[in-house]
């Protein structure tokens, strides 16, 4: 092929234009791919920028928001706190929660965790009458809270009930 290119002038000239070409091209290519990566990287930087804007405007939103004292404590027993006391009063919680009680079917086998499982569950609109959705539909709109939060409080109170009953139940009796 030495031979082809040295004996031939034009053949050396397309050989020197063939492999300049190839150069050329395998250099655009990585100055290309060198333009492309930085282009990425700045989408990317942008990206995150925009990201922590975000996470800013939330955490400004969130704590302009008034801040609402929990309803119940999250240890366990779960147990009302004093605003979630005064909504179960607001709310006839506990006579909502003994009228429930007629359709409570556990047994005295039942853990405490299933008992409290079974309350909440049984602690839903479907099982309640129309007054008493009213009346704690109404509550949870004067309190600035959603109906599954006053029903969590019935749920409660139910299950505070039934555990109770149970422990009077489980004392021995003096002869």
């Amino acid at each position: 092929m030495v031979e082809i290119v040295a004996d031939n002038p034009i053949g050396a000239f397309i050989a020197v234009i063939a492999v300049g070409g190839f150069f050329y091209t395998i250099a655009i290519g990585f100055i290309s791919f060198g333009r492309w990566q930085g282009e990425v990287n700045a989408d990317r930087l942008d990206f995150h920028n925009f990201m922590k804007e975000i996470r800013a405007k939330l955490d400004s939103i969130s704590e302009r928001l008034p801040k609402q004292p929990p309803l119940w404590m999250g240890a366990s027993p779960i147990k009302l706190t004093e605003r979630g006391k005064k909504i179960s009063d607001e709310a006839n919680a506990v006579e909502i929660a003994s009228w429930l009680l007629t359709k409570y079917e556990g047994s005295d086998d039942d853990s405490d965790y299933q008992v409290q499982e079974r309350c909440f569950y049984l602690a839903n609109k479907n099982n309640l009458k129309e007054d008493q959705i009213r009346l704690l539909e109404d509550c949870a709109y004067q309190n600035g809270i959603d109906m599954k939060a006053i029903l969590r409080v019935v749920a409660i109170e139910l299950r505070d009930i039934i555990m109770y009953d149970r422990r009077i139940r489980r004392q021995p009796r003096d002869g």
